[in-house]
């Protein structure tokens, strides 16, 4: 019977070597190699790996291994380490969800529970890292939003003063016919009142329409 060391993890995938899954447990190929079934089941055409041998796929051979009897502490938490660094290098990247990254830093935190400060400091400093990595993330998706919010407003608030101003523009142009037109009518007096009323409200439009087309000089 074979005995895995502890740290005893497979080539391509890098995933520790299990007992209780038969995918994840050590086969050898005729080559010599071993690696989890998973992996060489995903080799396509059939070749190793590392040698890049040929082999058929009902020639791999699953080993029988047992647990490591009376295993270290040490060497326990010095394997668990790798691991969590190997998930934490692997979270990099915007593709990972909000809450695989929560999940993670959390089995680091108890892991790094009751510990001295200055041990696994590469796992620490990795933690940190990730963990700034993604509030940086999340702030800039914040701010993304918030400029899409404000474009989308600034384009609204110029198609509606764009609007304001071809009205105000019609409105002016209809009120200076309609005076034309009175002036042209010889039997039509208009009140001294009638004409500064036209007047005035032909001059405001004026000036409106004046100061909302310098809005976009």
């Amino acid at each position: 019977m074979l005995v895995l060391h502890p740290s005893s993890r497979c080539d391509v995938c890098l995933d520790p070597y299990s007992w209780d899954d038969a995918a994840l447990s050590p086969h050898a190929i005729p080559c010599g190699h071993i690696f989890c079934k998973t992996c060489l089941g995903a080799v396509i055409p059939s070749s190793c790996p590392l040698c890049r041998k040929a082999f058929a796929p009902d020639r791999i051979k699953k080993l029988h291994v047992d647990r490591p009897e009376n295993a270290d502490p040490g060497q326990e938490d010095e394997t668990r380490e790798t691991e969590l660094l190997r998930s934490l290098s692997l979270s990099w990247g915007e593709s990972t969800p909000q809450e695989d990254i929560e999940a993670l830093t959390g089995e680091v935190t108890t892991f790094l529970e009751n510990k001295a400060d200055d041990v696994c400091i590469a796992l620490r400093k990795a933690q940190d890292g990730i963990l700034q990595y993604h509030k940086l993330r999340k702030k800039r998706e914040k701010d993304r939003a918030m400029i899409i919010t404000m474009n989308r407003l600034l384009k609204t608030t110029i198609e509606r003063a764009e609007e304001d101003s071809r009205l105000s523009k019609s409105i002016e142009e209809s009120l200076i016919l309609e005076r034309d037109r009175f002036k042209t009518i010889p039997s039509v007096k208009l009140s001294s009142r009638s004409s500064r009323q036209i007047w005035r409200n032909t001059n405001i439009l004026r000036i409106h329409s004046r100061n909302l087309r310098n809005l976009f000089l």
